[in-house]
């Protein structure tokens, strides 16, 4: 079993191990060892805790049989990871300890006063199987009776606490007499639902030690086999002497279980009492067959050879019509309360797209909801063949942890059913827990860390803008050599700056070291943040608000792209075609040198690079990593094909870009489509559990939708001016509100004092004037208009009507 350690943000890799024989001083040791190279045995104290994947939680592991008892459950659940969280405890000086310092110290001993026999009591506490849903056991007891000899000193929980027998068989008779305690319930109660998935798989549970057992009861027990639990999550496995409910139930989970495992079947026994499956393979042994009880409805699985030598397939023949669904939606609640607690949502159109034309290349990341709930919105986008945002799934939860984050890429792996063999990439923030989690359920996948953020950790320490444009050179840098000269000149300026970049492998964060058959050069996380930026004012409504907004912008987004798509008139996306066109402008200053065998030397201003055009490759590593020919594979393919295949046909350019760039993968991307639904008014009442909302979290200040920029970020551009009048050409008001205007109706020239600048003669003036004067003294319709106004307005005050300008008014 493979085994991870979270501390803080880090997580530590122990390898695989022994599960039968490691204690908690042996994790420890180890765990320490990876953190600080030494094989001393520390001192310190630490908390251990472990996370259950199938129920979302965790539990604290204080002793070896705890430890034990949890790699026990692991195995029954075939998980073949598991993820511990060490925390070191911090130093508190104990009291001395009294017996009023003991929790339930108020005991009442029994032992001589009633006589409890095994049919009494302890029969009782035997056959308890935890809560249920029911409301007689929730827990709410204020006194529970416990044997005075299994508490333990350490505060662990035996067997007989958690429910669970001895070695998973039944605890033999114990005495008639035996001293009793009475102690008041702890405020800490056991939680026996995270023990509902137990089976017990040995030969131990059909039969009982009791006596008072007669043989009816033990052949009802061994008819009665081990019944069938699906849990969300889980993958679906059979065993001999399991049962089913009805063979229309293992029916639809043999079909759910040829989709997972990627085969056929053979039907050669299918009525309502016996059920024959067999692997379509010709020489495949596996083979299933069971039948009913006694004529009763429920199915036993009665022979089972879990074998194949068939290879995997890709097209099932059960995955019909009736089997495949729209959308996937998981919702996970609270134990034991119906409040919400996450929700993971992708459409089938969606994962059709990706799986079929989408690269191996997924952007992940967070963004805070600032709505009467918060919560974080976790949302994984793919990129099309042109380069464009191609939501895939979100999730909304409470915050980014380790939890979250593993509960989502979980059910993004469950739900895409990613082949194993196949390769994929994540770019992320390394945000908290993002990287634990893509560990243990993506652990093939490779990881990307996002440039920007990467400086912005180095600027903290390390600022300058000459070590900023050397960083992100380093970045984008596609061949080794020319990374090695670039990190030389960073260790020029700061040899602690090298040595911080050097930290982190190459493979996260530069170009040269990218996997070649991702096909995708991309160093940031900006497809991520701009799929953050559409959701715009929706991150302040509710989630269901949000929720609609998201299908309904993929919904039409899918349409549109296909209708864009079918108006190409070539078979290269625009922006693969306009990445050629500057290419192919760069090769023209290359030497060409041909040696035979679709192999060229480029001679460029600076250096020389190689390319062979039948392996698609060249020296400076542009080509295999992004999947468009570079400038000097263009020089050769023009060289071997004429100027006419770079600006002339298509059909031979084509050949050498990536499958996943074309035209027909953009087709297949978004050829299936989303069904609009109905009105949340026209819905049908339904009979379902009752989901909580989550409580109200209400901020003091007010709320803030803009996010916190950097200190290094540039502030958002306003737009800035000042507005100038058209009259009297001054800045900072309109005409409309210009003090130029008059409240007699007088002319423009006389209102404006600037109007006498320009005259030329004092003839002119003279004329002017006799003509301003015989003006004013004719009743004027304006002026008989502006006499009207005023005598109508007399109620209202004068600073309503005044219009004049302010140095007019003080004369």
């Amino acid at each position: 079993m493979d085994i991870y350690v979270t501390n803080d943000t880090k997580v530590v890799e122990l390898g695989n191990c022994d599960t039968d024989h490691i204690s908690l001083i042996t994790l420890l040791h180890a765990f320490t060892e990876k953190q600080t190279g030494s094989d001393k045995v520390s001192s310190d104290d630490y908390s251990v805790w472990v996370y259950l994947p199938w129920c979302t939680e965790k539990k604290e592991v204080t002793s070896d049989s705890d430890l034990l008892q949890v790699f026990r459950w692991f195995s029954n659940h075939k998980e073949k990871k598991i993820m511990f969280e060490i925390e070191k405890k911090p130093y508190i000086p104990v009291p001395p300890i009294t017996f009023s310092n003991i929790p339930n110290s108020h005991i009442r001993f029994m032992g001589d006063n009633q006589d409890l026999g095994f049919s009494d009591f302890e029969e009782n506490l035997l056959n308890y199987k935890g809560d249920n849903e029911g409301a007689e056991s929730d827990g709410c007891n204020s006194e529970e009776v416990i044997e005075a000899n299994t508490v333990r000193a350490d505060g662990g929980l035996d067997n007989d606490e958690l429910g669970l027998d001895d070695e998973y068989g039944v605890v033999g008779q114990v005495a008639s007499r035996r001293a009793l305690a009475v102690v008041d319930e702890a405020e800490n109660n056991v939680n026996f639902d995270l023990l509902e998935w137990y089976q017990s798989k040995t030969d131990d549970e059909f039969f009982s030690d009791s006596e008072n057992e007669n043989h009816d009861a033990k052949m009802t027990r061994v008819m009665k086999g081990n019944p069938f639990k699906q849990l969300v999550g889980i993958r679906i496995e059979f065993e001999v002497g399991q049962t089913h409910e009805s063979v229309q139930s293992l029916r639809a989970l043999l079909i759910d279980y040829a989709i997972q495992k990627g085969f056929n079947f053979n039907k050669v026994k299918n009525d309502r009492d016996r059920l024959t499956y067999a692997c379509k393979e010709n020489g495949c042994p596996w083979r299933l067959h069971a039948s009913s009880l006694n004529g009763d409805t429920t199915m036993k699985i009665k022979t089972y050879k879990n074998e194949h030598t068939c290879h995997r397939i890709y097209k099932s023949e059960e995955a019909r019509a009736k089997w495949i669904v729209s959308s996937a939606v998981y919702i996970h609640l609270k134990e034991d309360t119906s409040i919400f607690e996450r929700i993971f949502v992708s459409f089938e159109a969606q994962k059709n797209g990706f799986m079929e034309g989408c690269r191996p290349f997924l952007g992940i990341d967070g963004c805070l909801l600032k709505g009467p709930y918060g919560g974080v919105l976790l949302s994984a986008v793919a990129l099309d063949a042109n380069n464009g945002l191609y939501p895939l799934a979100y999730c909304i939860c409470k915050g980014e942890t380790l939890l979250s984050w593993s509960w989502f890429l979980e059910q993004l792996h469950l739900f895409l059913k990613y082949p194993e063999d196949k390769p994929i990439c994540f770019m992320s923030d390394r945000q908290n827990g993002m990287i634990g989690a893509l560990k243990m359920h993506w652990p093939h996948a490779s990881v990307r860390y996002c440039a920007r953020h990467i400086y912005a950790n180095f600027r903290i320490t390390y600022s300058g803008l000459k070590l900023k444009k050397t960083v992100l050179k380093t970045s984008k840098c596609c061949e080794f050599h020319q990374f090695k000269k670039i990190m030389a000149d960073i260790g020029s300026v700061d040899v602690k700056a090298k040595a911080w970049l050097e930290e982190i492998e190459p493979c996260h964060w530069s170009r040269h070291a990218f996997d070649p058959l991702i096909k995708c050069d991309h160093v940031t996380n900006n497809m991520t943040e701009a799929f953050n930026s559409m959701l715009k004012d929706f991150r302040a409504r509710t989630f269901l608000s949000l929720m609609e907004f998201i299908r309904r912008m993929v919904m039409t987004r899918l349409q549109q792209r296909n209708e864009d798509c079918n108006k190409w008139k070539s078979d290269i996306p625009p922006t693969v075609n306009k990445k050629i066109v500057e290419n192919s402008e760069e090769s023209r200053i290359l030497k060409i040198l041909h040696v035979g065998e679709g192999k060229y030397e480029m001679m460029g201003l600076t250096r020389a690079y190689t390319a062979n055009l039948l392996e698609k490759t060249c020296e400076c590593g542009q080509w295999q990593i992004s999947g468009v020919p570079c400038c000097h594979a263009l020089a050769g393919i023009r060289h071997s094909y004429g100027f006419g295949s770079l600006y002339g046909t298509k059909d031979i350019i084509i050949q050498f870009i990536d499958p996943s760039l074309t035209k027909s993968a953009f087709l297949r991307t978004y050829s299936s489509m989303i069904h609009p639904i109905p009105d949340l008014c026209v819905w049908v009442d339904i009979e379902a559990a009752h989901v909580e909302p989550p409580a109200l979290k209400r901020k003091p200040s007010r709320l803030k939708l803009l996010r916190k920029r950097e200190s290094h970020e540039k502030p958002k551009v306003a737009r800035s001016g000042s507005v100038v009048c058209e009259k009297c050409k001054q800045p900072g008001h309109n005409k409309r509100t210009c003090k130029a205007n008059t409240i007699d109706g007088s002319n423009k020239r006389a209102a404006n004092p600037r109007a006498d600048v320009g005259a030329s003669s004092s003839h002119h003036s003279n004329h002017q004037a006799k003509f301003d004067a015989s003006f004013s003294q004719l009743p004027t319709q304006r002026h008989m208009a502006a006499n009207l106004r005023v005598e109508s307005s007399s109620s209202q005050p004068s600073t309503q009507v005044q219009t004049q300008p302010q140095s007019q008014v003080m004369d």
